[in-house]
């Protein structure tokens, strides 16, 4: 295994390896190293899964990263959603900040997320033109366009002494895009011709037959629906959809519809997308959202968030009837223009019932085509392909059956099995041009939360704890192990039992644990504990057949007693106690 030791001059070979998005569609993020050199493709965060309690999102370990952080040359940012750009005010500090690269709209929107924190003007960041040779130390790299569902994305090729990587970054071959170019075919094509070590390309449709749909196929859908309305259309997508709040806003001006946003991230998008002149809007056409009270119903059109049915999203508060401004008729017709993210099915299914309640007309993917992806089928991976011609081909971007399936559909397109490279998240493969790829060693992953203002001090182990409070509860116990004082234990609990059980059930406790204490005198205090976790666990389990998280405590006058009265102030049991918390072993949790 060639590794080197740490203050020694790393020997001149290429290495590549994913930090993210390769057992995912999320987190997107991947390392390339040449001798001291080294260059990081995106910086994207995920959310987090049902069971992950009070966690905001989940960002790249970048460990490896910050003990070389003298070495990075810069972040280059492939577009601007947040699976590929939204860890960096997370980690940009711990990385030293490195010059982040990308064009014109991602930068615009990497500013706006670095506002939010405060970093803005603590990270250079450098607009890139397409096409453009940026030389990065050993390594150089340009920016090729492509599309995809947010403007100016591109795909990364990044060149070495020894070869040269191409990352597709998110792309589809839209023949027909709404606002922009078509991809740069030619320069795709002149980067195979040139030799391409590594093409790593996304695999996120390839489940899908055939070729995506273009944006303008999907504008025609929307447009034919938008027309026959009789009363007002609320139509709700991501906010992160440049092209498709493009022509949400076209078709309405065409038909005579004055458009209100609501949401912050939709007006700061629009704001955005007319920096860089993707948008041109008639200003008469936008009304504030407090003027939609004064608009016909039939020359209206409200664009909104909450597609996902995101709970404090626009478009749920008006199927709940929280929202300030807008009420849901029964002549309204509400358009879901994308699709279901796998997991939101329930919330999605629950905001269609509640706008169903109302009386509205509701319109989604399931029964007419309202979205398409930003991300290519299996033609367009298989052109991809073709154009690159590469040595090497590692799918990216997918959860593990995805990258299977990719590597099945590249054996039928031509490509040799011994050709294609099955990426893990920490694994780092090396290239020798003679040899060719091969894995080197395997860089130790977890996940990294963040929960606030805090990033990674939360661990898997509070996460289980939270699962766990929240299916079977938690019982805190407070006891006294001493019996000649005969103070008998204190038993509360919170979502275990309801309450016309509890009273019956903490007395049951409670004669648990006095049989508990009475039978193990003469044993530590920390060995009583653990007996009466464990009785008070069968019991509970026995009368309820739950098993809820277990905090049991020696009461402060215990404490006080033990430590010879140096504890002291103690007003009551519950206010000075060593405490041990017990819950189920924490089992190995998936790699995101």
């Amino acid at each position: 295994m060639n590794t080197t030791k740490r203050g020694k001059t790393p020997r001149q070979q290429l290495f590549f390896m994913p930090l993210g998005g390769v057992e995912d569609i999320n987190r997107n993020c991947y390392v390339i190293e040449y001798g001291r050199d080294i260059v990081v493709l995106d910086m994207g965060l995920s959310f987090p899964d049902d069971d992950e309690y009070g966690v905001d999102y989940i960002v790249p370990d970048v460990e490896y990263l910050a003990r070389r952080k003298e070495r990075i040359k810069g972040i280059v940012l492939t577009h601007g959603h947040l699976d590929h750009v939204g860890a960096i005010p997370y980690v940009i500090e711990k990385l030293g900040f490195p010059t982040v690269y990308g064009r014109e709209f991602t930068m615009l929107f990497l500013e706006e997320r670095l506002k939010e924190h405060g970093l803005d003007k603590k990270v250079k960041r450098v607009i890139v033109e397409p096409k453009e040779e940026v030389q990065l130390g050993s390594l150089s790299f340009k920016l090729v366009p492509v599309t995809h569902a947010i403007p100016q994305s591109s795909s990364v090729r990044v060149k070495s002494p020894v070869g040269s990587i191409v990352y597709t970054g998110d792309y589809k071959f839209d023949v027909a895009p709404v606002s922009e170019p078509q991809s740069d075919y030619a320069e795709l094509e002149r980067i195979g011709d040139e030799g391409v070590s590594l093409l790593c390309m996304d695999s996120t449709n390839v489940y899908e037959a055939g070729k995506s749909p273009s944006e303008t196929d999907i504008a025609g859908v929307l447009e034919r629906m938008i027309k026959n309305a009789k009363g007002r259309v609320i139509a709700a997508t991501f906010s992160s959809l440049g092209a498709r709040i493009y022509t949400l806003i076209e078709i309405a001006k065409k038909h005579g519809r004055k458009v209100a946003i609501t949401g912050r991230s939709m007006r700061s998008m629009l704001e955005l997308l007319k920096k860089i002149g993707y948008v041109k809007v008639d200003e008469t056409v936008l009304v504030p959202e407090e003027e939609i009270k004064n608009i016909s119903d039939e020359k209206l059109l409200i664009l909104t968030t909450g597609s996902q049915g995101e709970e404090m999203a626009g478009l749920s508060r008006m199927s709940r009837g929280e929202h300030r401004g807008v009420k849901i008729k029964d002549s309204d017709t509400v358009i879901l223009s994308s699709s279901v993210i796998p997991g939101n099915q329930v919330p999605v299914q629950r905001l269609i019932d509640d706008l169903l309640k109302h009386g509205a007309r509701v319109i989604h993917q399931s029964f007419m085509d309202v979205h398409t992806s930003g991300h290519g089928y299996q033609d367009d991976m298989k052109r991809m392909y073709e154009l690159m011609r590469p040595r090497y081909i590692m799918p990216v971007h997918g959860f593990r059956s995805f990258i299977h399936e990719a590597a099945y559909l590249l054996t039928r397109w031509g490509a040799k099995r011994s050709q294609i490279l099955l990426p893990e998240t920490g694994q780092r493969f090396r290239f020798d041009p003679a040899r060719g790829w091969e894995k080197d060693e395997k860089i130790p992953q977890r996940n990294i939360f963040v929960e606030g203002v805090l990033v990674g001090e939360t661990d898997e182990q509070v996460i289980t704890q939270r699962a766990q409070m929240s299916h079977d509860g938690v019982v805190f116990v407070w006891f006294d192990p001493d019996p000649q004082r005969t103070v008998r234990p204190i038993v509360s609990m919170y979502g275990v039992v309801g309450s016309a059980v509890q009273t019956s059930l903490v007395r049951d406790l409670e004669s648990v644990i006095m049989r508990s204490i009475g039978a193990h005198q003469g044993h530590s205090v920390s060995d009583i504990r653990d007996h009466i976790y464990k009785a008070v666990t069968h019991a509970v389990e026995k009368i309820t057949g739950k098993r809820p998280l277990v905090s049991v405590r020696v009461s402060g006058e215990a404490e006080r007693q033990r430590s010879g009265g140096r504890k002291k102030g103690a007003s009551s049991m519950k206010g000075s106690m060593q405490s041990r918390l017990y819950g189920r072993s924490t089992k190995k949790r998936r790699r995101r």
